[in-house]
């Protein structure tokens, strides 16, 4: 790691992220022979002349002292680029500035001026790499993971190896060691927990209950262990899910085959998934899933805040007008 009083911290990558930056912070407290100050910045809720006085004060009690501001990617006014800039050019030599956002690249002057030998961009896995790393790290705390299991885990779970890390340890705490992991323990792990979870928005979305379904997501939103990705790709897998009973059903299953071949055990389970195929059909199941892989793609460039309102969008949508088309291809594409 090189030594250096301003970094430059890109990427989704969130877990190899925060733990780069604690080598920082471990390194700040060898080198000064104190433990630093840290604070932590959002880049929406302050202006970056306070983050530079911070720096440039430093600290009664501490020898060194840390900033650390996320979401660097949104400091756009000419003010803040400014003090930024005129700060990584001359630096206080007794703090370190961090700066991360998700995005890989910023197109900014004062990001311009951060030394290239001071920046490192964490991307997430590939997806070839995803399926071991989560058997391995199961394996670790002696706990059996399915490979379906394995599946819809990911799908669940921002891809990142600090959200992937916090849900397998929560899952391990649930089955015990020599436990197994199978998509009915995921489920049966999330219907049990006491707070809301995207487990019981489905239940309101088959239900077609459109004002609980918004407070349930909005309690969800408003959770550290949750992100609008992260809701929405559970709600993509559930709806595939009920899609496929939805064929089942169309070729002459019974509901008790339909479940049984898809590994639908429990009764709860059961319920919600009757109750989306009475309000649901076909057509509108596979209106629902198409319109679930367009705003996928309107994620990929939205921010977290309108990522929230798109993904109320999609409820309002799925459940009021059962998934039809109602965006052009130029907003979601961009062409």
């Amino acid at each position: 790691m090189p030594e250096a009083h301003v970094h430059l911290l890109l990427g989704p990558e969130e877990g190899e992220k925060s733990a780069y930056i604690a080598r920082i912070v471990e390194i700040a407290q060898k080198r000064s022979g104190d433990k630093p100050e840290v604070h932590t910045f959002y880049s929406s809720e302050c202006s970056m002349r306070d983050v530079v006085a911070v720096l440039r004060n430093g600290s009664l009690f501490h020898a060194h002292v840390i900033a650390i501001v996320h979401a660097a990617d949104e400091i756009k006014k000419k003010d803040d680029s400014e003090a930024l800039t005129d700060y990584i050019k001359r630096p206080s030599a007794d703090a370190t500035l961090i700066l991360t956002a998700g995005a890989p690249r910023i197109d900014a002057a004062w990001a311009r001026a951060v030394a290239s030998d001071s920046r490192k961009i964490f991307w997430e896995m590939f997806e070839n790499q995803k399926q071991g790393w989560v058997a391995n790290y199961f394996r670790k705390r002696n706990v059996a993971i399915d490979a379906d299991a394995i599946e819809l885990f990911l799908d669940m779970v921002e891809n990142n190896t600090q959200e992937l890390r916090i849900a397998a340890d929560r899952l391990c705490g649930f089955v015990g060691k020599g436990g197994t992991v199978s998509s009915a323990e995921i489920e049966e792990f999330l219907y049990h927990s006491k707070e809301e979870n995207v487990f019981s928005l489905f239940d309101e979305v088959c239900a077609g209950s459109l004002e609980s379904a918004l407070e349930i997501l909005q309690m969800l939103l408003l959770s550290s262990d949750q992100t609008p990705g992260g809701i929405l790709a559970s709600l993509v897998w559930q709806f595939r899910r009920l899609l496929a009973v939805r064929v089942l059903l169309d070729d002459h299953y019974d509901s008790a085959e339909a479940f049984g071949k898809l590994g639908i055990r429990s009764k709860r389970n059961q319920h919600t998934y009757s109750a989306g195929i009475k309000r649901y059909k076909r057509q509108a199941l596979e209106n629902i899933v198409m319109r679930a892989v367009e705003y996928e793609a309107l994620f990929r460039s939205a921010a977290a805040g309108q990522q929230r309102g798109l993904l109320q969008q999609f409820i309002y949508s799925t459940i009021v007008r059962s998934g039809a088309e109602h965006l052009p291809h130029s907003v979601i594409y961009g062409s």
